[in-house]
């Protein structure tokens, strides 16, 4: 088989044709099919929050303490006239205590009409990932029987299914 072109003419049609494939701009994922994500810290790992469920993020301060209810819950924060109630999130997934004197961040989040603080580490960034780099948990991560971690990136940040967490009845304060 002859793959050498024919004539001259042949040759330069065969290079600008692979020149012209050469300039087609690559193929990147449409915007459509990645997702936004405030990075934050926790305990030496990287949770995501879907950054359309992130109000805003400030400095751990200004909590009015709410006796008689779970030991993951800090207090209330005033944000501008509407109080917000802050759950301490190494507390409610069980982890290590934040070592005392160690500053962390509120993530003011929103979800289904739910105001709330999450306390934090600390917040790293916005990160975009493409929806094709999020697979499913290594292992079902439950707190109180709730799947809590939608899903995972190949870097391990953990994708944390606000809806569910903010849904769990253990969360529901009860005047008994």
């Amino acid at each position: 088989m002859n793959t050498r072109p024919e004539s001259p003419s042949e040759f330069q049609r065969i290079l600008r044709e692979r020149a012209r494939r050469l300039a087609q701009p690559l193929q990147v994922e449409s915007p459509g099919d990645t997702r936004a994500f405030v990075v934050a810290a926790l305990s030496g790992e990287h949770y995501g929050f879907a950054v359309e469920d992130v109000l805003e993020v400030l400095k751990e301060a200004g909590l009015t303490p709410l006796p008689g209810t779970a030991s993951f819950w800090l207090g209330l924060i005033n944000l501008r006239g509407r109080l917000a109630p802050v759950l301490d999130l190494r507390a409610y997934l069980g982890l290590a205590p934040m070592p005392s004197g160690q500053p962390g961040r509120i993530i003011i989040v929103e979800q289904a009409g739910l105001l709330a603080g999450l306390l934090v580490d600390d917040v790293l960034e916005v990160r975009n990932v493409p929806v094709s780099q999020i697979g499913p948990p290594l292992a079902p991560v439950s707190v109180g029987g709730r799947q809590t971690i939608a899903g995972l990136t190949f870097d391990f940040l953990a994708i944390i299914d606000l809806q569910k967490l903010l849904s769990d009845p253990r969360l529901v304060v009860q005047e008994d």
